[in-house]
């Protein structure tokens, strides 16, 4: 049997993910809703560092095509978002209201 731990796949005990809410639905809704929220600050943040890269001509310089991959593998070595969702969900970092 092959690890999914390069894909971040981890099994989650289902009675965790109920308990905070009680209802399964209601923690998949708010997981989702924060894992957006991440995602989005994610992209801003990674078109803040890449608009310095943005240039009128159609000339590209080596170093700065370098650096804009350093950039973008970095961005893609962190957790994805719904993994971050999850683990604040079950740490009790995030709140929600009815």
């Amino acid at each position: 049997m092959k690890s999914n731990k390069k894909l971040g796949l981890l099994p989650r005990n289902i009675q965790e993910l109920i308990a905070p809410t009680n209802n399964i639905y209601e923690s998949t809704v708010i997981i989702t809703n924060r894992a957006k929220q991440i995602a989005m600050n994610m992209k801003q943040e990674l078109s803040k560092k890449l608009e310095v890269f943005v240039s009128i001509s159609d000339e590209r310089d080596p170093i700065d095509l370098h650096r804009q991959s350093e950039i973008t593998q970095q961005y893609e070595k962190l957790p994805k978002p719904t993994l971050a969702a999850t683990k604040e969900f079950l740490e009790g970092e995030l709140t929600f209201h009815y």
